[in-house]
């Protein structure tokens, strides 16, 4: 069996535990919005564009602020999958929505500034 990095286990573990959480963090509220009309330079739809969660500090608030902004801008829409990616100096989290009509969406979240970051 392959070596699992840290910061995939890591990963793994927080998108486990931090929608079920996520009520109780304060960060929440900064996030949410009201739904959105898609349109070519709506945040968070290409990597030029992705979205920067000033208030994130750690890989903890981090998630859970994803969460909380994916929930606020697309509500009843799931989320399906999400990928890391790592494009030289820049980390980015690549969230693949699914809408209520099975309709789906990729969001990308700038996370450079906390990702790895434990405190």
């Amino acid at each position: 069996m392959g070596r699992v990095s840290q910061a995939a286990i890591l990963s793994a573990f927080l998108l486990t535990i931090v929608p079920f959480s996520a009520a109780w963090c304060d960060s929440q509220a900064l996030y949410m919005a009201a739904a959105t009309t898609e349109s070519a330079d709506e945040a968070g739809l290409t990597i030029e564009t992705a979205i920067v969660l000033e208030d994130a500090t750690n890989e903890f608030n981090g998630v859970s602020a994803e969460h909380a902004y994916t929930n606020g801008h697309y509500p009843g829409w799931k989320w399906k999958m999400q990928s890391l990616m790592d494009n030289g100096d820049k980390q980015y989290d690549i969230i693949e929505l699914v809408g209520p009509k099975g309709e789906s969406k990729t969001i990308y979240f700038d996370i450079t500034n906390w990702f790895g970051k434990l405190q």
